[in-house]
């Protein structure tokens, strides 16, 4: 049997994943583009996992949560922007 939360399970495991490519673009990734490119995509899956989070959670939003609710679709913008700035850099 499925539980009722795994909207918030999924959210938290991209979070963690969206992190991991962060921290791996920033220690194990040695090439300057490849390494921005994982950070952005770190970037962009943190920010939308947690705006999707906020939307699923029954509780009311405190200062840091409108925060990242108004300027969090900024970062993911600016993530995927640059990810297609990027993207003929590593094509071969």
């Amino acid at each position: 049997m499925i539980s009722a939360d795994w909207p918030q399970i999924l959210a938290w495991g991209l979070i963690a994943y969206g992190f991991g490519l962060w921290v791996w673009g920033w220690t194990v990734v040695k090439p300057p583009i490849i390494r921005l490119r994982y950070q952005d995509c770190g970037i962009a899956i943190v920010f939308a996992s947690n705006l999707a989070l906020y939307a699923i959670r029954d509780r009311e939003l405190h200062f840091w949560d409108w925060f990242i609710v108004m300027f969090g679709p900024v970062f993911i913008g600016s993530a995927i922007w640059r990810l297609f700035r990027t993207q003929s850099y590593i094509k071969s």
